[in-house]
């Protein structure tokens, strides 16, 4: 053989084992192209979400042409959210989906990574693809949407020890009419009086526990109440609600001015609430941000920083802002005491989820013009700890699982002088020891 056809031999058996070895087969690797990235519902259909169904779904199509070098993943994101799905290494087109809860205002990001660890062998590398959605809001500023009717009790036991007779009194809150809630018929507890509450003007049953008759053994009574609501979500349109000026808050109304005010929960005007906004907000906020823009960068703020703990003893703002714990009242006491310090009205809810024995609280905030809008920071700290997106704020698609029977912080009654006690308490004078212990249901009604 001559030098020539040697050379060649030798090329082509080289060839050859560098082929077998996986080496210099650049036209049989493999590449990766993404066709499209679209939201979908449930029959694959493209769609817009919307504020009112805040339930998304993230789909992706790609092409793989070559074989890839062995399976690799997909990993899928919208806001905090994430899914990661392995491919196999097979050709042709491909595709991954995520869905998730987002009820979040203003824009959401989402990206899609194909082949993060280069395990393809793609040419390309990893794929990736990435920008931002924003919810179909609805017209106006505020609407509420998807009712449904509960049957709901609540039943309060107090017991109490004495050797000289007792005077007590048990309190009730009763669910109102406003805002998300509407109530269809109630039935106070027997032998209750229906006050109504100060400024506040909250309803509220009082039971008289009193009784004159020395004994030394425990004494109880019940108080149950029974109720029939409507309860409907909410949903805002951020763009409506960020045109309202700081000076329509300028001319409230006395009723609207009390939800301004501090009280013994909500202490907004404390020092170490004002440092707290002071911290958050640029000095220059009334003139660089709307009331909307402003609560909402408080009301991240106050999840990113709070822990969710059922144990706290104390729940109101300057607490939960000091120890940066505490459970649903907390959150709801610390973002309306921000807001009162603000000069805009909020509250603290409390009642009842649907189930047995479910107690929350949220907070809502009023915009004239919109009006009460909600804000959840337990649910939003459990949606995502780190505070970076707003779930829950505004947009709540669990507000018609939840019975406000409390609006107040606490009531003014009058026992024995003025006494402010919070809902579902009991009270009594000259008692040894005291208990009190509540049992509550929310039921859907059949049909809806």
């Amino acid at each position: 053989m001559n030098r020539a056809k040697h050379a060649y031999a030798v090329s082509v058996g080289m060839a050859s084992i560098l082929l077998l070895m996986g080496i210099g087969r650049s036209a049989a690797q493999c590449q990766i192209h993404v066709v499209s990235t679209s939201f979908c519902n449930s029959d694959g259909a493209t769609v817009n979400p919307d504020a009112t169904d805040p339930h998304v779904t993230l789909r992706v199509l790609w092409q793989v042409s070559g074989t890839p070098h062995r399976a690799y993943r997909v990993v899928l994101h919208i806001a905090n959210q994430q899914m990661v799905e392995r491919v196999a290494a097979v050709s042709g087109f491909c595709s991954a989906s995520m869905s998730a809860d987002v009820p979040i205002p203003g824009a959401i990001p989402y990206s899609v990574t194909i082949d993060p660890d280069r395990a393809s062998g793609a040419v390309s590398g990893p794929v990736i693809r990435h920008g931002t959605f924003t919810l179909k809001c609805p017209g106006s500023g505020l609407t509420y949407y998807a009712p449904r009717h509960y049957t709901g009790f609540e039943n309060l036991k107090g017991s109490c020890l004495s050797t000289h007779g007792i005077n007590g009194i048990m309190v009730l809150g009763v669910p109102t009419t406003g805002s998300f809630q509407t109530v269809l018929n109630e039935l106070g507890p027997s032998n209750a009086e229906r006050v109504s509450s100060g400024q506040a003007n909250q309803q509220v049953w009082v039971v008289n526990c009193s009784t004159h008759r020395p004994t030394d053994a425990i004494v109880s009574w019940n108080a149950r109440q029974r109720f029939d609501i409507e309860v409907r979500n909410a949903a805002i349109n951020p763009a409506v609600l960020s045109e309202i000026p700081w000076t329509s808050l300028q001319a409230l109304s006395p009723r609207m001015e009390f939800w301004t005010q501090s009280d013994t929960l909500i202490q907004s005007d404390s020092p170490t609430i004002a440092a707290f906004v002071a911290r958050h907000l640029p000095a220059n906020y009334r003139s660089t941000m709307s009331p909307y823009a402003a609560a909402l960068t408080l009301f991240k703020a106050i999840v990113r920083r709070t822990v969710y703990d059922q144990t706290v003893p104390d729940e109101s703002a300057i607490a939960t802002l000091v120890t940066r714990r505490s459970d649903c009242t907390g959150f709801s006491t610390l973002f309306s005491a921000c807001m009162r310090h603000l000069g805009v009205p909020a509250r603290a809810l409390c009642g009842i989820l649907a189930g047995h024995n479910e107690r929350h609280c949220l907070a809502e905030f009023y915009l004239p013009g919109a009006g009460w809008i909600p804000a959840d920071g337990a649910f939003s700290k459990g949606a995502d700890p780190t505070g970076a997106y707003a779930y829950f704020f505004g947009n709540d698609p669990l507000l018609n699982t939840f019975c406000e029977l409390s609006r107040a912080t606490k009531f003014n009654v009058q026992f024995h002088g003025d006494v402010s006690l919070p809902a579902s308490s009991f009270y009594c004078t000259r008692a040894i020891a005291t208990a009190c212990t509540e049992e509550a249901s929310l039921t859907r009604q059949q049909g809806q």
